[in-house]
Formats: C-alpha cells, sequence, structure tokens
C-alpha cells in the first residue's frame, strides 16, 4: 500500500521533523515517510530536488549533512550518503551526470560520487563559493552550471567544468541618493529559459534580471514589491514573470519584462517557505510556516485550488466540527485571508483537500506530469481507516466518562445562605 499511495502523489514537501510528505490531490490523501521511522528534528529536510529517471527518485537533503534517496515507485529510502564539510544546512541540491552537487550555509560548494558502491567522504569537487549562501540551483538547460547568491555573496554563475573562476559575477548597483552603499541579500535565483538571463530575489524585496551577455555586470532591471524580505521566488509556465513570495505570506506576479506587477495571490498566514510553478498548467504550489500546502491557479480565473492544512492538535478538528454543526455548513471567513481558514470534507469551500502534520513545511517538489487530472483514483483498501478517524477515536477514549452528579437539597441550601446573609444589631437599636 505504501507503494501505491507514493506512487500517485503529485507534491512531495520536507517538513522540520524530517517526514517527506506526499500529497495526492486527486485522493486528496497525504501519506508519511520517514527513514528511521520516528519523526526527529536532527534530520529536518533542508532541500529536495529530483533525482535521475521520470521523477523516479527524489533526493532528500536533511538537517544531518546527509542525503537520502527516495524511490517515488516503492515508497521507500533506499540509500544514503553523508555529505560533510562546511557549516550550516543545505542550502541547494541537484545532481548532474552521476554526480551529486550539494552546497552549504558557509559557502562549501561540494560535487560527490553519487554511486551506491561509492561511499568515500572524499569530493569530486570542492568551491568556495562564498559565505552566507541563501540559495544554490542549478540550470535546467546545462547541468553543469550552477548559481550561487546569499547576504553580502553577490550572484554568482559556476561551470564545474571549469570551476576556477565564476563564468559570471553580478556587481553591486551603484549608491544611494545619499552615497550610501546599498547591501547585498539575494535569497533566491531563477534560470529564465531559452536565454542566459538570470533573475534574483532580495530580502530588500527588490527583484532583479541579470544578463551576463550584456556588457554590465549589473542588474538590467529591477522591481521592488511590498516592504518586506522575498524569501521564495518561481517562474510561470510562459517565462516572462515570476511568482515571489515575503515573510508575511503576500504572493504576487512580476512581470519582469516592463517591471510591472501583474496580480497577487492570497491565502498563506506565514513566512513562504518554498514556490514552484507547474511546467505546463497555470498552477502554483505554495508551502511556509502556516503549516499549509496551497495549490493556485495563476490565470483567469485566479484562486485557490486546493489546501492542506498541517494542525498539530487533535482537539482542533473536534471543536471546529461542532463550531460548524451548530452555526452552519460553511466555515467563517478569516478577517486577513480572502480564503477561508478551514474546510471539511463535502462542504463547499475553495479548497478540497486537508491533512493534518505536526511540523512546518521547508521545501517542496511539484510534479510535472501533464495528465495528473485525468488520473483515475486508486481505489483503497476496505478495511482502511482514515488517520483523522483513529485519531478522534482515540481521543474520545482518553476523555474520562461523565457521571450523573446529585443535586445539593435547596432548603437546605436555602437556609445556610440565609444564616450567612443574617445581619447584626446595630448598637444602641432598641428594636426586638
Amino acid at each position: 500500500m505504501a507503494a501505491t499511495s507514493a506512487r500517485g502523489n503529485h507534491v512531495w514537501v520536507g517538513t522540520e521533523t524530517g517526514i517527506l510528505k506526499g500529497v495526492n490531490l486527486q485522493r486528496k490523501h497525504a501519506s508519511n515517510f520517514t527513514p528511521s521511522g520516528q519523526p526527529r528534528r536532527e534530520e529536518a529536510v533542508n532541500a529536495l530536488c529530483w533525482g535521475a529517471g521520470d521523477e523516479t527518485q527524489i533526493l532528500v537533503g536533511c538537517a544531518d549533512m546527509t542525503v537520502r534517496h527516495f524511490n517515488t515507485e516503492e515508497g521507500t529510502f533506499q540509500s544514503q550518503r553523508h555529505c560533510p564539510g562546511g557549516e550550516g544546512t543545505f542550502r541547494g541540491l541537484a545532481q548532474a551526470d552521476g554526480t551529486l552537487i550539494t552546497c552549504v550555509d558557509s559557502g562549501i560548494l561540494r560535487v560527490w560520487c553519487d554511486n551506491d558502491k561509492e561511499t568515500s567522504s572524499d569530493p569530486l569537487l570542492e568551491l568556495k563559493v562564498g559565505p552566507g549562501v541563501c540559495r544554490m540551483r542549478q540550470d535546467p538547460a546545462h547541468s553543469h552550471v550552477v548559481a550561487t547568491c546569499g547576504k553580502e555573496n553577490a550572484l554568482k554563475v559556476w561551470d564545474l567544468q571549469r570551476p576556477e573562476q565564476p563564468v559570471f559575477r553580478a556587481k553591486n548597483v551603484r549608491n544611494d541618493w545619499l552615497d550610501l552603499r546599498v547591501p547585498i541579500w539575494d535569497q533566491d535565483i531563477q534560470f529564465l529559459n531559452g536565454s542566459q538571463k538570470l533573475v534574483t530575489c532580495t530580502g530588500y524585496h527588490q527583484v532583479r534580471v541579470y544578463d551576463p551577455v550584456s556588457p554590465q555586470r549589473r542588474p538590467v532591471l529591477e522591481a521592488t514589491y511590498g516592504e518586506y524580505p522575498l524569501t521564495a521566488m518561481t517562474l510561470t509556465p510562459e517565462g516572462n514573470s515570476v511568482i515571489v513570495g515575503n515573510t508575511h505570506g503576500q504572493l504576487a506576479e512580476i512581470d519582469f519584462r516592463q517591471g510591472r506587477l501583474l496580480g497577487c495571490l492570497k491565502g498563506l498566514a506565514g513566512s513562504v517557505r518554498g514556490l514552484q510553478c507547474h511546467p505546463s498548467k497555470p498552477l502554483l504550489a505554495s508551502c511556509g510556516l502556516d503549516r499549509v500546502l496551497r495549490i493556485h491557479r495563476i490565470r483567469h480565473p485566479r484562486g485557490l485550488e486546493h489546501k492542506v492544512r498541517a494542525q498539530p492538535s487533535g482537539i482542533y478538528p473536534l471543536l471546529t466540527s461542532f463550531f460548524f454543526f451548530f452555526f452552519g455548513a460553511s466555515p467563517p471567513p478569516c478577517a486577513s485571508h480572502s480564503s477561508y481558514y478551514l474546510g471539511l470534507s463535502g462542504l463547499k469551500t475553495p479548497f478540497i483537500l486537508q491533512v493534518y502534520l505536526k511540523s512546518q513545511l521547508n521545501c517542496l517538489l511539484l510534479s510535472g506530469r501533464d495528465n495528473w487530472e485525468d488520473e483515475p483514483q486508486e481505489p483503497q483498501e476496505p478495511n482502511m481507516v482514515p488517520p483523522e478517524d483513529t485519531e478522534t477515536d482515540e481521543l474520545w477514549a482518553s476523555l474520562e466518562a461523565a457521571a450523573k452528579r446529585k443535586l445539593p437539597d435547596l432548603d437546605q441550601t436555602h437556609g445556610t445562605l440565609q444564616t450567612r446573609r443574617k445581619k447584626k444589631k446595630r448598637p444602641g437599636s432598641t428594636s426586638p
């Protein structure tokens, strides 16, 4: 059953507790996969990428500096490799020509032999790309080309076949109107399809376009959005715009050809950690610190297609069910969202999926299959009980049964109250 549930998943999410979460949007079902069988914060998933094959393998970068190979056909972790070196967590993960590429916070980029028989801890190549790395991204058109950026670490493009010097090193923008240096804080990178241009988003709410072919190393276009740091970015299927997310859960689509805002998407309540668009469909997957995985439609009509909420408490769904039973069939709208805060199965809400997890979401992978909406729903086993029902039964079983209590005697209670409330005589009073 694990292999069947893993094969049909459309979104893969890495969590803070080391759980790899697979979500099937057609069956409205989510599955947990852990290498050790139990969640561990020491194995928090910080990076995900597709491995060799047609989306049959996922490389999972964990906080304990190990990269695990997960087979989506069998639904199991097949092998793992320890990748030491540097400090901090993985800021990028990629695979190219039988090699594994890793990059950590401290700026150590290493290339490993991705072979099950090769267990040596010595890397094939090591580069120092500068401290404070926030993101390493692989060029989809050239697997041996990667880009790095970070805080006070300008954008660099590296050719791993000629690693002596970066093939492109971005230059900081000119000083501001007070002639003060503008700080550097690039948070994410994307390679543009069909060209050598790159797009970055910064912690100072800027979107910049760089052209390595151009004589200038400064950005050829710059746009700003909002007032908060931009944390994630993804290209739209058309390739003419990007969608960015910030620390306040705001999503916006920006046309980098003209530098103008095309529209905004609502629904998030926390910092955005992962964004990815479907390569051919107008769908956007997003996750963040609010423990919610959402699928938006980014073309008209815009809206929230699916929603998966992670809730650590078991009593919350019960209280919410009672609220809907007594006060109506539709949940109340949240004041800060255009979508509803919570939806139950069978109710008419902007989303149709809800799954409870126990940790924050760090990263995601969206399947690029084109016909996933037409896939038949796989039948479930007749004796399988949904985890939500099992959790509810265990909660009710742990509660103490309420017994009938005997009411107190009203006459005795009334007499006691009268005795307590009897007033004392005033001094010098003549009344009997």
